[in-house]
Formats: C-alpha cells, structure tokens, sequence
C-alpha cells in the first residue's frame, strides 16, 4: 500500500518514487517513513513524449525485485 503523511493525497519525491507499506510489516506506521523510496514503473517513455501515473497514498501496488535484489525494488502495478 502506498504511503504518506495524514492528510496528503499523492506523496512523491522530485522523481516521482513513492513509498510503500508491506503486508507483512505489522509493525509499520503506514507514513511517509516506512520503506525506502520506491521507483514507479512506466509503459510508455521517451525523449520527447511518454506518461506516468504516480500512485495515490493508500493504493494498493505491485512491488517486484530487480533481479530478485531486495535492495532494488521497483512498483509495477
């Protein structure tokens, strides 16, 4: 799930990564301080055109692992 501090509707940085709560993380607080920035991935980019759609806080994502690197995730839907 993706979260933010009370109150606040999208929570990004300058790159447009988001954070995010685990399932399994019982013991998070569900704000803006409970994972590492997380890179949002995107269908469609280029030089000179492409989209992006930034996750929402309390949106439901999926997170995969670069190369399985649990240092590396990303959010892929």
């Amino acid at each position: 799930m993706v979260t933010g501090p009370k109150g606040e509707e999208i929570h990004c940085d300058q790159y447009g990564r988001v954070k995010v709560q685990f399932f399994w993380d019982r013991e998070g607080l569900a704000d803006d301080k409970t994972s590492c920035w997380l890179r949002v991935s995107s269908g469609w980019a280029g030089d000179r055109y492409g989209g992006i759609s930034i996750p929402r806080v309390g949106m439901e994502v999926l997170v995969s692992f670069l190369e399985g690197d649990p240092d590396q995730p990303l959010v892929t839907g």
